[in-house]
């Protein structure tokens, strides 16, 4: 019965490497698991990061010279812009470690 929810959780996500079962799970595996996690989260922030700075640009654009609305979309953008740098300056420090600590290549999340 293991085996059955195995192969059904392996085939809704593709996370797991294919060809194992339960019982051939080492530290590569779960790290393997991990920095595929680490790299979808990582994206996820990325694409929501650049939603915010459209939708900042957006309100921007469409203040008609209203000081409160003008000032809203500045600060909407300047928030997504710094998160930006953020998601890429801890995809960065993340890739370091991981190549410390693993000694494999960076994230690969497809």
């Amino acid at each position: 019965m293991n085996h059955i929810a195995y192969k059904l959780a392996q085939a809704q996500i593709q996370i797991l490497p294919k060809n194992t079962s339960p019982k051939d799970y080492s530290l590569t595996t779960l790290m393997e698991i991990m920095g595929k996690v680490i790299g979808i989260m990582l994206i996820f922030a990325g694409v929501v990061a650049v939603i915010f700075i459209i939708i900042g640009g957006i309100k921007y654009a469409f203040s008609y010279g209203n000081p409160q609305a003008m000032e809203s979309g500045k600060s909407t953008l300047l928030w997504a812009i710094l998160g930006l740098v953020i998601v890429l300056c801890s995809y960065a420090i993340a890739v370091f470690v991981w190549k410390k600590l693993t000694g494999m290549p960076a994230f690969d999340p497809f």
